[in-house]
């Protein structure tokens, strides 16, 4: 049977991804501009201003989407948090490991999005999301190799034989010797690296160009959160002596004059702690070994403490732009 689009609403995880992801394109859209106004490689200007095309592109679509269902257009990021005439913040290698992370999280979100998604019109745009994001992650990922900036997980050797595991030792010790990790685990250790490798240079552009003492502090102790985590990882995959321990902290310039809003900064923030929870979160649900769980949940509970500091920052600023919600029946009744 057809379904009649103008007789169904949106659904409440239709509203909240839509909602989220024009957010989210806002901001990406000043970053990029900012990366476009100080970049010297073509082929990576090429890719970022893709990029930039491509996010405006979602933006214009979702607000068709919100005019059609008379939904307040989100008020997102635009013109006065980002500052076009800032000097350079990031190398150009940067705005590649930028973009691919980016990338990486965008397919992944879209991907729930249209899973979660039930009228036509909505997952067709989620649809077509994913596949322009997979397409330039495709020749991002392209020219990065070519350029040589790729970084492998830790390599391995290749199974001889089909094992079963017949030892309940398998699923590890609280404390003591474990045995040695999976594949499985290893790239999850490693994707957990390079997503804190991203936050450290983040943190330590953010906390050069904050206008506000209480945010430069607060993007400060990011940057050791951040810190401490990848030498976590670092030092557990050091133990079956594996290695991979890059820095892109040296991609960050000495500047000190603000290219972004205290608020698109913070904002950001928020957007890379939820992400690290939700990666945190997948990690233990493929990890097998008992102390990789304990792990996981001790750092994802670190990360949690500080993305509630955050939020708490953004209310106080006045900064926090309020999701759709639910209908507050005990204010009803109580007015």
């Amino acid at each position: 049977m057809e379904v009649h689009h103008d007789n169904v609403g949106l659904s409440t995880a239709e509203m909240s991804f839509l909602w989220r992801n024009y957010i989210g394109d806002t901001m990406l859209v000043c970053i990029f501009e900012h990366f476009l106004r100080n970049i010297d490689d073509k082929d990576i200007e090429n890719i970022v201003s893709s990029a930039k095309d491509l996010a405006n592109k979602h933006i214009q679509q979702a607000k068709d989407l919100f005019i059609k269902e008379d939904f307040p257009i989100p008020h997102g990021f635009g013109e006065q948090d980002v500052n076009l005439e800032a000097p350079r913040l990031f190398t150009d290698k940067f705005y590649l490991y930028y973009l691919i992370q980016a990338l990486r999280g965008g397919i992944a979100n879209y991907s729930l999005a249209f899973s979660s998604s039930h009228r036509e019109d909505i997952r067709m745009y989620f649809m077509h999301c994913i596949h322009e994001d997979t397409e330039l992650f495709n020749q991002t990922m392209k020219l990065m190799l070519e350029k040589g900036l790729t970084a492998r997980p830790p390599e391995i050797p290749t199974p001889k034989q089909v094992d079963f595991v017949e030892n309940k030792d398998f699923l590890g010790e609280w404390f003591g010797e474990n045995r040695p990790l999976t594949s499985i685990e290893i790239t999850k250790v490693f994707m957990n690296i390079e997503n804190n490798l991203l936050g450290t240079s983040l943190m330590t552009a953010f906390s050069q160009t904050a206008k506000e003492p209480k945010l430069r502090e607060y993007f400060q102790d990011g940057h050791k959160v951040a810190i401490e985590q990848v030498e976590k990882f670092s030092q557990l995959l050091a133990e079956d002596s594996l290695s991979y321990q890059p820095s892109w902290v040296q991609e960050v310039t000495d500047s000190k004059e603000p290219a972004f809003s205290d608020y698109l900064m913070l904002y950001h923030v928020g957007v890379a702690t939820a992400t690290g929870i939700g990666n945190y979160g997948i990690s233990i649900a493929t990890s097998q070994r008992r102390d990789l769980a304990a792990m996981y949940t001790k750092l994802g509970a670190q990360i949690g403490k500080y993305a509630e500091k955050g939020a708490r920052l953004t209310i106080e600023y006045g900064w926090l732009e309020q999701p759709p919600m639910a209908i507050d029946r005990n204010e009803l009744q109580n007015k």
